[in-house]
C-alpha cells in the first residue's frame, strides 16, 4: 500500500511537473519568441491617435460676460517675385486699391519690393489695410485671385 501511495505521489508529482515544463515552453515562446509581435499588437491597443481642437473663442469672466470674442480674421500678403515674373504689378496695384482702399503708390512699393541684393521678396504682408480683414473682403481679394488666374491661364494657350 505504500507503493501505491509512492506511485501516486511520484505520478502526481510527475504530472505537475510536466504542466509545469509546459506552462514554461509556453511563457517562453509568447515572451521570447513571439514577444515584439505581441507587443506591436498592444501598442496598437493602447493607442489612438484623437486630435483634440483647441477650444478657442470667447474669453469670459467668472459670472460667464463676455470679456472678449474671436472672430476669424485673415491678412492679405503680396509675393512680389510671382507678381514681377507674371508681369501683373498694375493689375495687382488697381485690384488692391479697389478692394482694400491702399494708397496705389503704397501698394507699387510692396508690389515691386526687392531685396538688398536685387531680387524680388517671395512675401510682404500689406499693412494696414491688408490685416484683419473680414470674410466680404477676403471673398472679394479670393475673387480677384481667381480673375487673375484665369486671365494666366488665358494669357499661356
Amino acid at each position: 500500500m505504500i507503493k501505491r501511495i509512492k506511485l501516486r505521489a511520484l505520478l502526481l508529482g510527475g504530472f505537475i511537473t510536466l504542466l509545469f515544463v509546459v506552462l514554461l515552453i509556453r511563457v517562453f515562446t509568447l515572451q521570447v519568441v513571439k514577444g515584439q509581435d505581441w507587443h506591436e499588437r498592444a501598442v496598437f491597443q493602447w493607442t489612438k491617435k484623437v486630435p483634440i481642437p483647441a477650444t478657442r473663442g470667447m474669453i469670459t469672466d467668472r459670472n460667464g460676460d463676455v470679456l472678449a470674442s474671436d472672430i476669424p480674421a485673415y491678412t492679405v500678403i503680396v509675393n512680389p517675385a510671382v507678381i514681377h515674373e507674371n508681369g501683373l504689378e498694375n493689375e495687382i496695384i488697381e485690384g488692391m486699391h479697389n478692394i482694400l482702399g491702399k494708397d496705389e503708390l503704397e501698394l507699387k512699393a510692396l508690389v515691386t519690393a526687392k531685396d538688398r541684393k536685387g531680387k524680388y521678396h517671395v512675401n510682404r504682408e500689406v499693412r494696414n489695410e491688408g490685416w484683419k480683414i473680414d470674410e466680404a473682403k477676403k471673398a472679394r481679394i479670393d475673387d480677384f485671385n481667381k480673375e487673375l488666374k484665369t486671365q494666366l491661364k488665358k494669357e499661356k494657350k
